[in-house]
């Protein structure tokens, strides 16, 4: 049995568990973190299941299930197998249909989706996971030996302080951290509000993603952060006389952006 992490706070393990802002702002929601991959071509089920059975045991520490301990939440080793299925339909992690586990494997045509619970690797993401995956289908299916850099393969040992929590960098240890800013300034139409208008406007600003994404990345900035950034400095330019700060929430959907096939 693995040891136990961190106690991790969420929903019991029967419950649908929804995670992230994003996800709150699509038509009914996603029961998950999900990533859709596209492929050139269909998806063959026999080599995809070989291929994630050789990186899940690289990755053996994503096979877990949540259990409630006086409550709180522990991330346990679960044993039970993995159900990869010929679906779009994305089920509730931590529930029967998935066997109890947090990481869901299901594809249609030539769509891969890999849906998981974040609390599986907070802090050091699936894709070291998803590009182990990847190497063996392309390899299994596609007679491919695509060149990967720095990818963990089945066998290979762990590496220094992948399996551990995240912290502070050690300079960073005992320094005190930055004072979150919360009296942030507020739009002079919402300020007077006591309580959520029953109605909005919506805006839409259509720009060129090449254009953007060049330009943020001449800044080393995020399409999120780069807009954000940008509203910010055109709410001060419209308020001059603001001494606050201007946060800008930002809820982004890039998935209709991508049209070029991996």
């Amino acid at each position: 049995m693995r040891q136990r992490l961190n106690p991790v706070k969420t929903k019991t393990p029967s419950d649908k568990i929804r995670t992230g802002q994003s996800f709150l702002y699509r038509k009914n929601g996603f029961e998950s973190m999900v990533l859709e991959i596209q492929l050139k071509k269909n998806i063959d089920y026999q080599p995809l299941t070989e291929a994630f059975g050789q990186a899940i045991d690289r990755f053996d520490y994503l096979s877990q299930r949540l259990i409630s301990e006086a409550g709180d939440f522990f991330l346990v080793t679960n044993p039970k197998p993995f159900i990869i299925r010929n679906d779009s339909h994305f089920l509730p992690l931590g529930g029967l249909e998935v066997n109890d586990h947090l990481l869901d494997i299901h594809y249609l045509g030539h769509t891969l989706y890999i849906a998981y619970h974040h609390a599986i690797c907070d802090g050091r993401g699936i894709l070291p996971f998803v590009r182990t995956f990847l190497y063996y289908y392309l390899k299994g299916d596609c007679q491919l030996s695509p060149i990967v850099p720095d990818i963990q393969l089945s066998g290979s040992p762990l590496l220094r302080g992948e399996t551990t929590e995240p912290a502070l960098p050690k300079s960073l240890a005992g320094e005190a951290m930055p004072t979150i800013q919360k009296n942030g300034f507020s739009l002079p139409e919402a300020q007077d509000q006591t309580q959520r208008l029953s109605y909005s406007y919506l805006f839409q600003i259509k720009l060129d993603s090449t254009s953007m994404m060049t330009y943020a990345r001449s800044l080393k900035a995020s399409p999120a952060t780069l807009l954000a950034s940008l509203f910010s400095e055109t709410i001060q330019q419209i308020h001059p006389r603001n001494k606050q700060a201007i946060l800008c929430n930002l809820v982004t959907d890039l998935r209709g952006a991508s049209q070029q096939l991996s």
